[in-house]
């Protein structure tokens, strides 16, 4: 069976005909930010228990792994095995991006116009930016999504192998890391049409 060309790979060569500009006023994340950015996005916030609490509900309904049970003992093998995942793919995003000297957080462009934001919250999946603010290829997100998958096999009783497992979760966390982006542009918008502030 043929192996599918992971996206990022793709990327790498489409990005450059996008136009990676300058942003207009970059201020280099500080090593506070970027501590603070790993524990609250990778560690301990609500977020991070709701994507686990969630992606361990998913995993239990399909019985990923089937070598976990269908007891509550299972669903929470599953919980802590996708906790662990998470912490290690913010190791290695916010790690790499630190020695890289890219930027981890997200910029919303509440100026724009929907379809330009959109696709400015599609494009952040992709690109980031460095110390000069210059937007460049997000090595280390990519590298965070898909190694995180292949780590968590060192733990998991994995039916498709590290890397199959890899490319597989990471072509997925591709999309769930959209998702977020979107959720993050117009999340604070909705909120105030909801709440009307």
């Amino acid at each position: 069976m043929k192996q599918p060309v992971p996206v990022f790979l793709l990327l790498t060569i489409a990005l450059p005909a996008i136009g990676l500009a300058q942003e207009a006023v970059y201020t280099p994340m500080t090593a506070d930010q970027r501590w603070n950015d790993y524990i609250s996005g990778s560690l301990l916030s609500p977020s991070v228990a709701f994507r686990s609490l969630a992606s361990a509900a998913i995993s239990h309904v399909s019985k990923d792994p089937v070598q976990w049970d269908q007891s509550s003992r299972g669903y929470f093998e599953r919980v802590g095995s996708h906790w662990a995942r998470f912490a290690v793919q913010g190791g290695i995003h916010s790690g790499l991006a630190a020695a890289l000297g890219h930027d981890t957080s997200y910029f919303r462009a509440p100026e724009k116009s929907g379809w330009q934001r959109t696709r400015h919250a599609l494009r952040r999946t992709f690109v980031t930016q460095n110390r000069e603010g210059h937007t460049v290829f997000d090595v280390s997100q990519m590298a965070g999504l898909y190694g995180a998958p292949m780590a968590s096999s060192l733990w998991t009783p994995n039916r498709h192998g590290a890397f199959k497992e890899g490319v597989r979760a990471g072509t997925f966390g591709i999309g769930m890391q959209a998702g977020s982006n979107l959720f993050k542009e117009f999340g604070p918008d909705i909120k105030r049409a909801i709440l009307g502030k």
